[in-house]
């Protein structure tokens, strides 16, 4: 661990200029009370005027934000795209924050009819109490806002991002097994494949990767695999040709290639790779879903045309098809045909999709770990409004009891008060992440074909529910708090 004098300098500074900061707006509020404001019995609360500053403000922060956001979502291709969308989201979210407390009263409107129905009066009182004062309940609810957003985001791009490696790893695989060297290990030996001909009724195909080709004077990369045994091996669909042309020592191009370079089949071309020249001729094209894809890569061609150019490729994998099928039999056939070497890891489908998407699950767990601390910072808030609201209604509060509501229904309305806030900052936060996941999912669509939205619900849900739960257990000790106000002294005038 290396610790740095400045990162603590700079964390103290921070951490002290920061409620100094905030201290400013509440400061110039109360340096504005006339002294005659002392004599009168109750503070009126301080709705948000439609047409405040801080509404202007707000609204003028979503509309530029959300214009940048569009503009980096639509401009995919441009190396600024993402930051644009990144300054864009922060505009769109401080703005939303400036404008939470004009969405709590139509949000609140909204929900009101549910709250009556689960009970008439505590609900309709909660519903009433919450968007009494606005800007308070906005600034409650931004904390929670400020977290989901970032959590609904983040869930998106990665759900996305799990999806579209499932889907470009899987895909094209045909056969039962992909053998590959074991995490640490680089590269397979060549004679690795010719062990798996100890396996009665299996094919099975090496990828061998060779670089540093230029194939009619664009820089390519070749991989080599076996003309006999790929058609069984990789899902292959051919648009121009046949894959048969393979045996031929032709190659076969990926469709965004041929399309990108004007070739077609049955085109000669010249080929040169380290000062060795030659010539080949495209025998079929095939539609690639993924440009990114390991399996079938832009340019495929006969091993043994790669070994002519390239005495040690670089050989990625081994995709094998066993005669019954995958299974357990299958499996400890391989590994025993591979001498049960514990530098090769044998993967069927499943274990391929747990490979490639563990990185990704793994930073998603991280993240949310830390998110999920923002949510333990802004429960603390959610208590002190509500507490702070319970200490100013104190004599309402006495005079709801001394006319029949019990304890248990103060500390139910008190309750539904809280969760309305989590539910506003819950919603807000949802909407501006799953906004902002697709705007920057979008910026990948042009260059990694077959990437694609996905929004996963369940994993909204539960960042919603788990807002609403971190609501309800702030608002316990505010809660109980309220059901024990003393009758006669909170109805006593003052």
């Amino acid at each position: 661990m290396v610790l740095l004098p400045g990162t603590v300098v700079v964390a103290l500074a921070v951490g002290t200029a920061l409620p100094v900061i905030a201290a400013w707006l509440p400061i110039r509020r109360a340096m504005a009370i006339p002294p005659v404001a002392a004599l009168s019995a109750a503070e009126p609360a301080a709705p948000a005027r439609p047409g405040s500053p801080r509404t202007a403000v707000g609204a003028a922060l979503v509309l530029t934000g959300t214009a940048a956001v569009l503009y980096g979502a639509f401009g995919a291709g441009k190396e600024d795209a993402r930051a644009v969308i990144g300054v864009g989201a922060a505009l769109t979210l401080a703005g939303a924050i400036g404008l939470i407390p004009l969405l709590s009263r139509p949000f609140v409107a909204l929900l009101r009819p549910l709250l009556i129905r689960v009970n008439p009066v505590h609900g309709d009182l909660a519903a009433r109490n919450t968007v009494r004062d606005p800007r308070r309940t906005g600034a409650t609810a931004a904390a929670l806002a400020i977290a989901l957003t970032l959590a609904s985001g983040l869930s998106v791009l990665g759900v996305s991002a799990t999806q579209y490696l499932d889907g470009a790893t899987t895909r094209d695989l045909t056969g039962d097994y992909l053998v590959k060297t074991a995490p640490g290990v680089r590269g397979l030996a060549p004679a690795t494949a010719g062990l798996l001909g100890k396996l009665p009724g299996a094919s099975y195909s090496p990828l061998n990767q060779s670089t540093q080709y230029r194939i009619g004077g664009v820089s390519s990369v070749l991989t080599g695999v076996d003309p006999a045994a790929i058609g069984r091996l990789l899902r292959c669909e051919v648009t121009e040709g046949s894959l048969d042309s393979l045996a031929q020592d032709k190659i076969a191009v990926a469709d965004f290639k041929a399309r990108a370079n004007g070739w077609k089949v049955g085109r000669s071309l010249p080929l040169k790779r380290l000062g060795k020249e030659g010539e080949v001729t495209i025998g079929a094209i095939y539609r690639a879903a993924d440009q990114q894809s390991n399996l079938l890569p832009s340019v495929t061609a006969p091993d043994s045309l790669v070994a002519r150019y390239d005495s040690a490729p670089n050989t990625d994998a081994i995709v094998v098809a066993t005669a019954g099928g995958p299974g357990r039999a299958a499996f400890a056939g391989i590994t025993k045909a591979l001498g049960d070497n514990p530098a090769l890891s044998v993967l069927d489908k499943e274990a391929i999709r747990a490979e490639d998407t563990s990185g990704i699950d793994n930073q998603l767990n991280v993240f949310y770990a830390l998110l999920g601390m923002a949510l333990v910072i802004a429960a603390p808030g959610i208590a002190n409004t509500l507490a702070m609201s319970v200490l100013e209604r104190r004599k309402e509060i006495g005079t709801l009891r001394a006319i029949g509501l019990d304890r248990a229904g103060v500390a139910r309305m008190i309750r539904m008060e809280a969760l309305l806030v989590g539910a506003l900052g819950a919603a807000v936060g949802t909407v501006m992440g799953i906004f902002t996941g697709w705007a920057l999912g979008r910026t990948l669509q042009e260059s990694v074909v077959g990437h694609a939205l996905v929004v996963p619900w369940g994993r909204l849900a539960l960042g919603v529910l788990l807002a609403l739960a971190g609501a309800l257990l702030a608002s316990l000790w505010p809660a109980r708090r309220a059901a024990r106000v003393d009758i006669p002294a909170a109805t006593a005038a003052q």
